[in-house]
């Protein structure tokens, strides 16, 4: 193996690397969104709903997606009961 074949090789490996930890790190971010949303959760509905359509629309806006979609279950979870 040529030093150039070698050094394709290693960015090959260093590019699936930082791709895995990218990964990891998005489950773990919306993992730890979660268990914040969960131990904040205001006791009154209507406060509630309140809080969570505010943060709704701030992950729309800063393009959390993931979070955005774990929100809207829950506004629409509060409205539905």
């Amino acid at each position: 193996m040529t030093d150039d074949e070698m050094q394709r090789l290693a960015s090959i490996i260093v590019d699936k690397i930082f791709e895995r930890q990218d990964e990891l790190d998005e489950e773990l971010m919306a993992e730890w969104q979660l268990e914040i949303l969960e131990q904040t959760e205001l006791p009154n509905e209507r406060d509630e709903l309140n809080r969570l359509e505010e943060m709704l629309t701030k992950a729309i806006s800063e393009d959390e997606f993931e979070l955005a979609a774990t929100l809207h279950k829950k506004i629409i979870k509060i409205k539905t009961k």
